[in-house]
């Protein structure tokens, strides 16, 4: 796993909307660990990103793929993160990232691809 795609995990681990999203069930395993990587290679891909523009690719991942949509104005927090460490990255800085991984608080537990459980009573309705 490369250093930035690492980073990412950890900005990602660190937003409660995002974790709140996995924990309520939407999205399974497989999207939750190609969320990090396809930000990953939106960023690498394109040049000059601006918080912004990731904001809005982000959003619209989360809405087709997750079926989820964040207003609570934090993801444009989440993209100038990423994109810092992209930046960093970049520059060679791999303390400075190694730093700012080792700091970043999950918001309640690591969400690494795990998706929560589906209750079969959720139907039952």
């Amino acid at each position: 796993m490369s250093l930035f795609l690492r980073g990412i995990q950890s900005v990602l681990d660190s937003w409660p909307a995002f974790c709140i999203c996995v924990e309520q069930g939407c999205g399974d395993a497989e999207r939750i660990a190609w969320f990090p990587e396809a930000i990953e290679q939106w960023v690498t891909e394109n040049k000059d990103v601006y918080a912004d523009e990731l904001e809005d690719t982000m959003a619209d991942i989360l809405d087709r793929e997750f079926e989820t949509v964040i207003d609570d104005d934090s993801m444009r927090d989440i993209a100038s993160r990423i994109l810092r460490i992209h930046n960093l990255c970049k520059k060679g800085e791999v303390a400075e990232v190694e730093d700012l991984i080792q700091k970043a608080m999950p918001a309640k537990g690591k969400i690494n691809a795990q998706a929560a459980p589906q209750t079969e009573d959720a139907d039952a309705d």
